[in-house]
């Protein structure tokens, strides 16, 4: 299990990591078929034994678990499934903390809702990034620092020097 987490892993990453002016039609096709083999996988892993915390699978396949979850986007209920799941591994110190703002994070973007930490982007008609609506923006540098999470300036930048 922890081997095909993390082989997972390495093909979600391989196909987001080419260059955004590199990502043609086919490329696209390919990312989303990753995505949709790796939920449906992921899905009955978890149908079958629980989710595959750290204790069971150490904890890079389990961080490969999470990403799986973070990129199951075109399934949402099974995402929010995964949240909880995750939250309550989290709780049983089982899983990575930021691991589960991350997830959460995301679902909410997902639901429409306003995140807690900015770590949703998305891109403006100009190009740059920024964070899809944050429920506290006086309080996020504060709840990411507490988090362990970078400024989000320097996130943003990050993010933005990695598409390109």
């Amino acid at each position: 299990m922890a081997a095909e987490l993390l082989r997972r892993q390495d093909e979600d990453q391989a196909v987001r990591l080419i260059p955004a002016a590199e990502r043609t039609p086919e490329l696209m096709e390919w990312w989303r078929a990753v995505d949709e083999a790796n939920t449906a996988w992921l899905r009955e892993l978890i149908a079958a034994r629980g989710w595959p915390g750290e204790a069971r699978v150490g904890r890079q396949a389990a961080g490969a678990a999470w990403l799986l979850a973070q990129h199951a986007d075109r399934q949402p209920d099974f995402q929010q499934e995964c949240l909880e799941l995750l939250s309550a591994a989290v709780t049983a110190g089982d899983a990575d903390p930021q691991h589960g703002t991350l997830l959460e994070d995301r679902v909410r973007v997902t639901q429409g809702q306003q995140q807690i930490l900015g770590t949703q982007l998305t891109q403006n008609p100009d190009g740059t990034l920024a964070p899809y609506p944050v429920a506290n923006p006086d309080e996020v540098e504060a709840l990411r620092a507490a988090w362990g999470f970078k400024p989000l300036e320097r996130y943003i930048e990050q993010v933005a020097a990695s598409a390109k």
